[in-house]
């Protein structure tokens, strides 16, 4: 299996998809990687896109899809569990949930907006303040405490396993899910899947009230639900992020080209903040593949 491309698109919705035909056409090596159904897909019915009239997401998706296979790129399934990004013109280092690294010269991240909310009682309160959403940026503020991760896949194992180089003790929550497929292998730390009621503590947090009456003294809860956003992926890696009001979701920085304020990396779509809609996804996806393109021809292969 290639694991050495001109440029890897993380996110196979409109964004991904558009970037990646303008990379093929170029005849640039190019991977998808797709973690699942995109937010397209789910989308009933479509009538606001230009030339598609009355259509499906899942119809639109699969267009886009059976175009891009047809410009030879390849599509592959399967989860992102971090981007680390080169350092003087090296290679940036994509580390996928089915193992190993894939390495590239140029990144797209276009994984959509992350939606997924929690009301756990305390939490917004408390981030900055013991909650956090990155093991790689906070685990040297937490080193030799008890630490906890929220999440139940293999997201949460992978910043399980940041954390336990410099944490006491790790333990995993799952909020009450009890479809631990992902958690079996992980038997080195602790589970605990009853469902959390509140986080409590004054500035800082400082214990963990579950919902049958128990609780657990915790300086430190990382989150880590479903799979990375884009958000994640763009803390992890160093990436610049903002926020737009009245939205409390954090976006990824992109300036009209896709450009992050990492060289190589770009953004496109959902996850550089609204309007979320597709005929702006598919812009700012053209924009990210033709920055890219630009970025690997100025850039000699190693």
């Amino acid at each position: 299996m290639i694991n050495n491309y001109d440029c890897v698109i993380i996110g196979g919705g409109p964004a991904g998809l558009t970037a990646a035909m303008y990379l093929l056409r170029a005849n640039k090596n190019t991977l998808i990687l797709n973690s699942g159904e995109t937010a397209l897909e789910k989308a009933s019915l479509i009538e606001n896109y230009f030339g598609a009239g009355k259509i499906s997401g899942a119809e639109l998706q699969r267009r886009g899809e059976q175009q891009v296979q047809s410009f030879g790129g390849e599509i592959r399934a399967g989860q992102v569990l971090s981007l680390e990004c080169g350092i003087n013109g090296e290679p940036h280092k994509i580390r996928p949930e089915s193992g190993g690294v894939i390495s590239a010269r140029a990144v797209i991240i276009a994984t959509g907006a992350s939606r997924k909310t929690l009301s756990i009682p305390g939490l917004a309160r408390l981030e900055g303040a013991g909650v956090s959403y990155c093991a790689v940026c906070d685990a040297f503020f937490y080193r030799g405490k008890d630490l906890f991760v929220l999440g139940g896949g293999a997201y949460a194992l992978h910043e399980a396993d940041v954390l336990k180089n410099t944490a006491k003790s790790v333990t995993l929550l799952t909020n009450g899910e009890t479809d631990l497929r992902d958690l079996q292998a992980a038997c080195e730390f602790p589970v605990i899947t009853t469902p959390i009621a509140s986080l409590e503590g004054d500035k800082q947090l400082e214990r963990i009230i579950f919902k049958d009456g128990t609780e657990t003294a915790a300086t430190g809860l990382f989150v880590a639900l479903g799979v990375a956003s884009g958000s994640d992926l763009a803390r992890s890696a160093g990436l610049a992020l903002e926020t737009d009001e009245p939205q409390s979701a954090s976006h990824i920085a992109a300036n009209a080209k896709a450009e992050t304020n990492v060289p190589g990396v770009y953004a496109a779509g959902d996850c550089t903040g609204a309007p979320y809609q597709i005929a702006v996804a598919v812009g700012e996806g053209a924009a990210a593949g033709l920055s890219a393109l630009q970025y690997i021809n100025r850039k000699p292969r190693e």
